[in-house]
């Protein structure tokens, strides 16, 4: 059982923009769960929270409040000879001002041979809209319904190779995901963006990654590889805004790519990171968009122990090439940036 209390205060303050705001939240969360092994192969879970967030912020008409409680179920199986997982969630959620379904999920594992396994699952999924999407001013809308949808996953994990020096896996997963009224903030004809219930979105593709890990000659690393091709389109309009439909959805870009490369030896490692986002659309009917944008960002560090206390030291360039690029529109993101971060921990 835990309880949480957190209080935040921030002042914004922009001479340019002639803003000094105010912003006070307080959130109080409590929870409680149990788990019960039965037998060898399954496991028993249960609880319940309680969350409470008190919003004082100068871009809400008054102190707004959102209580929010759950309470779950969950049974997971594990095979320790056949290798098979698989797990049951009951979910049911409490909003105010909402009612909730019930939220079930399964998912499992299934080895098919020595090195490779199937994977499945199956969720129903709620989102209530935010506190902002209801109440920021300017462009808020308290009349906004919640999101309802379900999500069906199936993919395979291949292990390529296991050997000493070098170990690696790729996972390939299809996705399929079918969401009503949608919420997005939708910029309107006066450039304001304002949240909206989209009727009917189905969200489907394929996730392709992969990860080698090698040691030799007292050095060590991993390359990460991951792809994400995502069409997520309108299926179902309002009255009068058929141009939109089979159209692809706002900043969702079709075509994703994240590399990562990390070598070490003793206590210094670096680390490469590079990213590719394909363009993504800023109007409904796909009539106006950003264009792509790749980023490339590099990492060093040292860890150090003394006695319980280690320490790491991290040096980091972002955006090495001083890339210019928004995500979203009219809000260009940084330049080349650095860093320096020290981690002390027990």
């Amino acid at each position: 059982a835990r309880f949480v209390f957190i209080d935040e205060k921030e002042n914004f303050r922009s001479k340019k923009s002639l803003v000094d705001a105010f912003y006070h939240l307080n959130t109080y969360q409590s929870d409680i769960e149990y788990k019960r092994y039965l037998g060898k192969y399954f496991a028993l879970g249960s609880g319940a929270t309680m969350h409470v967030i008190r919003a004082d912020i100068a871009s809400y008409e008054e102190i707004e409040y959102q209580p929010e409680a759950s309470i779950w179920l969950a049974l997971a199986y594990t095979g320790l000879k056949t290798g098979i997982k698989s797990s049951l969630n009951l979910r049911q959620d409490f909003s105010k001002g909402y009612q909730v379904p019930f939220c079930p999920s399964v998912s499992a594992v299934l080895p098919v041979s020595k090195y490779i396994a199937a994977t499945f699952s199956v969720s129903r999924n709620f989102r209530v809209p935010t506190m902002n999407d209801k109440y920021w001013i300017p462009g808020g809308n308290p009349d906004l319904k919640p999101e309802s949808s379900w999500n069906m996953e199936t993919g395979a994990e291949v292990q390529l190779h296991t050997g000493d020096v070098v170990r690696s896996k790729i996972n390939i997963s299809f996705y399929n995901l079918f969401v009503d009224n949608m919420i997005q903030w939708v910029p309107g004809s006066s450039g304001l963006s304002s949240p909206q219930n989209v009727q009917k979105v189905w969200s489907r593709g394929i996730e392709i990654s992969s990860r080698s890990d090698w040691k030799y000659a007292g050095f060590n690393g991993y390359f990460k590889f991951g792809y994400v091709y995502s069409p997520s389109t309108y299926i179902k309009a309002e009255t009068g805004q058929s141009n939109i439909l089979d159209k692809q959805l706002i900043y969702i870009p079709l075509h994703k790519v994240q590399e990562t490369f990390f070598i070490g030896k003793g206590t210094c490692y670096t680390l490469f990171s590079f990213s590719l986002n394909g363009k993504r659309y800023v109007q409904s009917d796909n009539s106006a968009w950003l264009p792509a944008y790749s980023l490339f960002d590099f990492y060093a560090g040292t860890t150090l122990k003394a006695k319980k206390v280690s320490f790491r030291l991290q040096a980091s360039i972002r955006n090495v090439l001083n890339t210019t690029y928004q995500s979203v529109l009219y809000y260009p993101e940084p330049g080349r940036s650095y860093s320096i971060s020290l981690i002390i921990s027990k």
